[in-house]
């Protein structure tokens, strides 16, 4: 009984890259990662028992009894278990950070007019609730796009998503927003509106020329509040603290890079 205690509280070295990389994930998939390398251990660390007892007792190890076969069996199967539990929490990281990219280029690509990347964030069918435009996302991004080169410059930037997967294909989330367009007034200066809201999207994952692919399949935007902008900087560098400053006013502008 000492020995199967001593055993069973010893540190089997484990040298698996997958546990190095844990910290930089969140608790719940550190705790299914650990499901199943602990199984794994188990499997290991009942075997160096049967070895040591049979050794000692000068036994064969085939001579084992029952109770022996059916720890090993219950040990794989905790590994197996906590294998497909860590595959499936492996893929929820891997599918929140795909949403989370889109949600990025969802802004960029409006700030730098690249219709086909504003394109790319939607289904064609997905249900789009603006306020000023109910409707199918095919339907809505010529009219968005050509609000966005109404203004001299835009800004948009979206905050981290609260994520829920409803499946393997389907989640919702939810993030706040601030966004700003200026134009140029009639006595020179740039002059526009700053808003704050939030993004209740719902998302798919679907088949797509390269792939699966997550995209908006609805999203509905409510504004929680508004603010005049004045006096914004203008497209030449202010001499007294000459920041670079660029005026996108159309599409494929030299700086923009596709990332």
């Amino acid at each position: 009984m000492r020995v199967h205690q001593h055993f069973a509280n010893s540190v089997v070295p484990c040298h698996d890259p997958h546990i190095g990389a844990c910290n930089i994930v969140d608790g719940r998939f550190v705790t299914k990662l650990l499901i199943g390398r602990i199984g794994t251990l188990l499997c290991l660390q009942i075997e160096q028992i049967d070895l040591w007892f049979a050794s000692q007792c000068g036994l064969p190890k085939m001579r084992m009894d029952f109770r022996h076969s059916e720890r090993i069996v219950r040990a794989r199967q905790l590994a197996e278990m906590g294998r497909v539990a860590m595959d499936r929490a492996l893929q929820e990281l891997i599918d929140r950070q795909a949403i989370c990219d889109v949600i990025q280029r969802y802004s960029r690509t409006l700030d730098w007019l690249d219709d086909a990347g504003q394109a790319s964030c939607y289904w064609p069918d997905a249900e789009i609730d603006y306020g000023f435009f109910k409707g199918c996302a095919e339907e809505f991004l010529p009219i968005v796009m050509d609000i966005e080169r109404g203004s001299d410059r835009r800004w948009h930037m979206l905050s981290q998503p609260l994520i829920d997967f409803h499946s393997s294909s389907n989640a919702s989330s939810e993030c706040y927003g601030v966004f700003a367009g200026a134009s140029r007034q009639d006595d020179g200066t740039l002059a526009g509106n700053l808003y704050g809201g939030r993004y209740l999207d719902e998302w798919e994952k679907r088949e797509a020329g390269s792939g699966q692919e997550w995209r908006i399949s609805q999203r509905l935007y409510i504004v929680d509040w508004q603010s005049d902008l004045v006096n914004q900087p203008r497209f030449t560098p202010n001499p007294d603290f000459p920041l670079p400053t660029a005026r996108i006013d159309k599409s494929n502008h030299p700086l923009y890079r596709e990332l």
